[in-house]
């Protein structure tokens, strides 16, 4: 009897894909933890402005202020303007008169060294005071030196008892340069019309202004305040050029005008000034509110 030959086992099938699936699974866990990551990343930024918001905003500590001095600058000011006339009234041979004078400003053991010949000074008054500390100080004043503009600086000591003295010699210094005008701006518009309508109104203003302070009631709006000219100083002279500036919509113009006065004692000649003159319309009629120096000449002028 031969031998039954070994049954082999048939191989069971390989089911397609599943050596793969967990590919699948980790790249939706990916997908999910990056939405998570993303949603409580939003979530923590909203919380921050929240808290922000709610949070009360620390106040700025104001910039620390220069500590003021102690120093008595009108008292130095007014000392010093009377030190100028003491100083400059002296003559060069005055020995007691200046001596006596002086001393009421400088140390005694130093009156001779303020000796100065006479000269001319005039319209003393006083620029500035620079104070170095409480006790020390610079009053910067102003004159005409023998015609000249000048400054005059001069050294002050306060005490603590608010006694004031001269501590060094004065220094005469040139006094600063006039400004330069900047060029002319282009010339201003005007409105024609109002400028007809204001003329005569302005007209009767200045001349009631400086000659017939009875008439000034009738060309004055109830809310103004315009006292009249000294009596008899100035008679008006004539309205030069009106400029009145374009604006939008009602309310109070401003007029900027040439007038010319002519004081009361002289016949030839007169003052050419500038005015800024705010008026405002109430039933078709114009009435002067107030009137004050332009801040420029109008332009033409």
């Amino acid at each position: 009897m031969s031998p039954t030959p070994p049954t082999e086992t048939p191989a069971r099938p390989r089911r397609s894909g599943t050596g793969g699936r967990w590919w699948i699974y980790a790249g939706r866990g990916i997908i999910w933890a990056f939405f998570l990551a993303v949603i409580v990343n939003a979530a923590m930024n909203q919380y921050r402005l929240w808290t922000a918001d709610a949070a009360p905003v620390a106040e700025q500590a104001p910039a620390a202020a220069e500590p003021a001095t102690a120093f008595p600058e009108d008292a130095a000011a007014a000392f010093a303007q009377g030190f100028a006339q003491a100083y400059f009234s002296q003559g060069a041979d005055a020995d007691e008169a200046p001596a006596v004078t002086l001393a009421d400003y400088v140390p005694e053991d130093r009156l001779r060294d303020f000796a100065v010949p006479e000269m001319t000074v005039d319209g003393i008054r006083t620029v500035q005071v620079n104070a170095t500390d409480d006790h020390h100080g610079i009053v910067t004043l102003a004159a005409q030196v023998g015609g000249a503009p000048m400054h005059l600086d001069v050294p002050i000591y306060a005490a603590d008892t608010g006694a004031l003295v001269v501590s060094g010699l004065p220094a005469l210094l040139p006094a600063p340069e006039p400004a330069t005008l900047p060029a002319p701006a282009e010339e201003q518009a005007t409105d024609e019309a109002a400028a007809e309508q204001m003329t005569p109104v302005i007209t009767g203003f200045l001349e009631a202004w400086a000659e017939t302070p009875d008439h000034l009631p009738r060309y004055l709006s109830p809310q103004a305040q315009v006292d009249p000219l000294p009596e008899g100083a100035f008679t008006f002279g004539g309205l030069g050029d009106l400029t009145v500036p374009p604006v939008d919509g009602d309310g109070p113009r401003e007029a900027l005008a040439t007038v010319t006065w002519r004081p009361a004692e002289e016949t030839d000649g007169g003052l050419t000034q500038h005015y800024r003159i705010t008026l405002e319309q109430t039933a078709g009629n114009w009435f002067v509110v107030d009137v004050q120096g332009a801040p420029a000449p109008p332009a033409g002028s």
